[in-house]
């Protein structure tokens, strides 16, 4: 019990959740907020015609990785410090396999789909594939062209699997979940994010139009997010997001 006491804390940090009631919603941004979501890649001061930051800015969906038990030991004294080579080679050692294969993001909806629902050229669209060995529990895959002319535009497909199924069977349902009842916090802590009810896909879904992300969780318990990186409103955003998303559970295979 102590131990998923306390992993359920883990969790807690690593999804970046915030207490409040995330059933409010501000319509209108402080300066400072803004400033964040510019710096940060979400441009949501879209009547202006900012550019957007890159795509991949926006990929930064939360998935925590079990890491082993470590005994507590003295480092020789002529070498206090690991190396970074030593750090990345220990971290590789404690990433463990995925437990079942996660769906090719990039298999799940074509260049032409998406530029039929934007209403772009597919021929200007390029894709890349996004995912990592490092990251064994989720594949990313960006859509990005240059959106009347604003380059880096794009979205971003990513599919995550549930990193600690023997630990947290529960994960992938408390983190749709955690993001409409406590929100998300930015990295720094300085900000607030409020997710919605993204209803119509899969078990259960929340979307942020002030992050332009928008996310589910299927009946096998993978978590999909599509995140934006274009000029639209957010009723634009959730036709997209809803018609895109509907696309991915129609062609992903197990």
């Amino acid at each position: 019990m102590m131990k998923k006491t306390l992993l359920l804390s883990l969790m807690l940090a690593l999804l970046s959740s915030c207490g409040g009631d995330g059933n409010s919603k501000s319509n209108e941004l402080s300066p400072e907020k803004k400033a964040y979501l510019e710096e940060h890649g979400h441009d949501h001061d879209h009547d202006h015609g900012d550019t957007p930051k890159a795509i991949e800015n926006n990929s930064r969906t939360s998935v925590p990785v079990e890491r082993k038990a470590t005994t507590p030991f003295n480092e020789p004294a002529n070498n206090p410090y690991k190396t970074k080579a030593q750090m990345q080679a220990d971290a590789k050692e404690e990433i463990k396999p995925a437990s079942r294969e996660v769906p090719d993001a990039c298999t799940l909806v074509t260049d032409a789909f998406i530029g039929k629902v934007i209403g772009v050229d597919a021929m200007g669209i390029n894709i890349k594939d996004g995912s990592s060995a490092a990251s064994p529990y989720a594949r990313s895959c960006f859509f990005r062209w240059d959106h009347k002319g604003i380059p880096n535009s794009g979205v971003l497909i990513q599919v995550s699997d549930n990193p600690v199924p023997e630990e947290f069977p529960e994960w992938a349902a408390y983190y749709i979940q955690a993001k409409k009842n406590q929100g998300e916090k930015s990295p720094d802590g300085a900000f607030e994010f409020r997710y919605e009810d993204f209803k119509g896909l899969g078990e259960a879904g929340a979307y942020s139009f002030e992050l332009h992300r928008y996310m589910w969780r299927d009946k096998d318990d993978f978590v999909y997010l599509i995140a934006f990186n274009l000029p639209a409103t957010e009723a634009e955003e959730l036709e997209w997001a809803r018609a895109i998303g509907e696309e991915i559970m129609k062609n992903v295979k197990f």
